[in-house]
């Protein structure tokens, strides 16, 4: 499907911006920075991922690895949740719609700082609990600040969210 395309374009995406920070001194004659390529492009992703799910092992996810065996064939992102390493399609509805929402910020951000995001129904799969996480995340740190987020909902940790925050309205 189409937003199966757009998912695995985001995932490849990510890959590439991390393919080309590791690959890019090499044609320098240099080493890669591998701490400053984690810090920029996986630690933000992970936190906000810790952020939404929490801290505790038995209940987050962290990206822990991707495959990119055949340029043909979609990027396969690992994740560790507690003591298993799980790919993505193994994830539950919920965690695959946070990490697809999170992707698609992390690939789209810096490339459209104006933007104006408009997703229907963000809350999709998401269970009221991680509602509100959510939404903060994205909003406190994935769009830019000269960036918009509209997004129609009924869910209540979104209209909760809203009714705190300065720069929300319902």
């Amino acid at each position: 499907t189409s937003e199966d395309r757009r998912i695995f374009a985001d995932a490849a995406g990510f890959a590439a911006r991390i393919d080309s920070a590791l690959r890019a001194p090499v044609f320098e004659g240099k080493q890669a920075d591998t701490l400053e390529i984690f810090r920029s492009h996986i630690e933000p992703f992970n936190a906000s991922l810790r952020r939404i799910f929490g801290d505790e092992p038995a209940t987050t996810i962290q990206l822990k690895s991707y495959y990119f065996p055949d340029p043909a064939k979609p990027v396969q992102l690992w994740f560790q949740k507690g003591d298993s390493r799980i790919p993505f399609d193994l994830l539950s509805h919920g965690e695959k719609q946070i990490v697809i929402l999170l992707l698609g910020f992390v690939v789209r951000r810096d490339r459209h700082p104006e933007a104006i995001y408009f997703i229907d129904e963000m809350d999709l799969h998401l269970n009221t609990a991680l509602q509100k996480a959510v939404l903060r995340e994205i909003v406190e740190e994935w769009v830019p600040a000269d960036g918009q987020l509209w997004t129609a909902t009924h869910a209540l940790g979104f209209i909760e969210y809203a009714n705190e925050s300065d720069s929300a309205v319902t």
